[in-house]
């Protein structure tokens, strides 16, 4: 048995998927056209000059979702380049608001430890991962 999973599955992934098994069977979350958004995330794009800029831009985006007269603010999933910019900008993001819970996800992490974060995101715990 051969199993594929990703969060996106680009064209030529699917060719190279597709000339690998026998009788695949493709399952997908959400919308049928991979180029429209589920309507349950809220996606925005902000144009940014620099590394820096784009921190900023991050962290006032996250103050404003956090702030305290926001009733359900809701859970964010932040994607980083590799585990240390992922640990590094999570470090970040506790100081710009106060200590928050933030939780990790990547392979440089135990299997546990990567468990126990899910767990937290999940409950609410931890709304930033």
């Amino acid at each position: 048995q051969t199993a594929l999973f990703s969060a996106t599955f680009a064209d030529d992934v699917s060719n190279l998927a597709t000339w690998i098994t026998r009788h695949a069977v493709e399952v997908r979350v959400g919308m049928r056209d991979p180029l429209r958004a589920n309507r349950d995330i809220d996606q925005r794009i902000m144009i940014v000059k620099d590394d820096g800029d784009k921190e900023g831009a991050l962290k006032s985006l996250l103050r404003a979702q956090y702030a305290s007269h926001q009733r359900k603010p809701g859970k964010v999933l932040i994607f980083a380049g590799d585990p240390e910019d992922c640990d590094m900008l999570a470090q970040k993001i506790r100081i710009a608001l106060n200590n928050a819970t933030v939780e990790t996800l990547h392979g440089n992490r135990k299997q546990a430890e990567r468990e126990k974060a899910m767990l937290a995101f999940r409950s609410g715990e931890a709304p930033i991962m």
